[in-house]
């Protein structure tokens, strides 16, 4: 059974299904998430490693990388034998609505909605920096997600300038926080809470009774001084398939993928 987190991911990918490089791998437990992009960082999945299953994912993937998203503690043996690398651990955090009060930014921080193409593209530029990834690859994974799926992306300004990044999807059960990052110079100014409250407003208003992001290390006291708590703990482990060895560096798992 999957969680109201990856349920959330899953209902997009759904959406975005009919679109030519778009896929959904349902199968016996497993589901896997396939984007036109040849990069771990936005083809990912769930799932009890097992020969089997890594026979399908592989499959499914048909040579691109990937990432096998698995509970801490379960049995990572057969993705280590199969290739895959652990690249990350994450835990998935949730934070219930009931009672919540909009703080208001802070001084110096404004947050918008991201919907024009101009804002669109600083929206890209600003998470590609603030994650180490071409800028390109957010535009393409992101602009279905907005166009097609109903994603509501967030762009932070520091003083007026383009600092960080948040993205929404309100869905049936749970709101979605994805893609929270920061650019290096402006880390350590509220800018992760600035964000994630405009999504937390975004949650309130859809209705939703919770509201859910998978953290990094950094994000971690953020959220848990917001009032988030951790659910579960994932840990990434990346397939690279040879031929693509000595490509580009899969990177980290966003604030939430």
């Amino acid at each position: 059974m999957i969680n109201q987190l990856q349920q959330n991911v899953y209902e997009k990918f759904k959406i975005l299904q009919p679109v030519p490089g778009w896929g959904v791998l349902e199968q016996d437990g497993l589901l896997a998430l396939k984007s036109p992009l040849g990069h771990a960082f936005f083809n990912f999945m769930w799932g009890t490693a097992a020969p089997a299953p890594i026979a399908r994912a592989k499959a499914f993937y048909d040579g691109q990388p990937f990432t096998w998203l698995l509970d801490e503690g379960a049995d990572h043996a057969p993705l280590l034998e199969s290739g895959f690398t652990l690249s990350d651990t994450l835990p998935d955090m949730v934070f219930q609505m009931e009672g919540y009060a909009f703080p208001g930014q802070a001084p110096g921080i404004t947050c918008i909605r991201a919907y024009g193409s101009h804002d669109l593209r600083t929206w890209a530029v600003t998470a590609g920096e603030a994650f180490g990834l071409d800028a390109a690859l957010f535009r393409d994974f992101y602009l279905p997600m907005v166009r097609q799926a109903g994603c509501v992306p967030i762009l932070a300004l520091c003083d007026g300038v383009p600092a960080a990044t948040a993205m929404a999807f309100c869905g049936a059960a749970a709101t979605g926080i994805y893609t929270v990052g920061t650019r290096e110079p402006f880390r350590r100014r509220g800018l992760a809470r600035s964000v994630v409250h405009a999504c937390l407003r975004l949650a309130q208003h859809h209705g939703s009774q919770r509201a859910m992001l998978s953290a990094s290390s950094m994000g971690l006291p953020v959220y848990a001084k917001m009032g988030f708590r951790v659910e579960r703990t994932m840990r990434e482990y990346v397939h690279q398939p040879s031929a693509r060895q000595g490509g580009e560096n899969p990177g980290t798992t966003p604030d939430l993928l």
